[in-house]
């Protein structure tokens, strides 16, 4: 699994133009019931717009914040649990 979430998104394009398509039978040639209903299916993906969003402001224990970089959040020297004590 955790080869298909590293992918480039360029890789996950070709997989999905070239191979996606036929895996889930969506090429005439592999399904003759989407000519019976008129359907046709391009192996093109579409273009939307995106947008950045900025990250929430966080404040853990000690009204610490933690070092945002990039769609990544290090929280190393961060503390946000305090500790306590079970009785039976």
């Amino acid at each position: 699994m955790i080869r298909f979430a590293v992918c480039k998104p360029w890789e996950n394009m070709n997989s999905i133009t070239q191979e996606g398509v036929n895996a889930v039978g969506l090429l005439p040639q592999a399904n003759v019931n989407l000519g019976r209903f008129s359907i046709s299916v391009t192996a093109r993906l579409i273009t939307l717009p995106g947008r950045v969003l900025t990250e929430p402001k966080i404040r853990y224990k000690q009204d610490k914040s933690p070092f945002v970089r990039g769609g990544s959040w290090n929280i190393q020297g961060i503390k946000f649990n305090t500790g306590g004590t079970l009785r039976n």
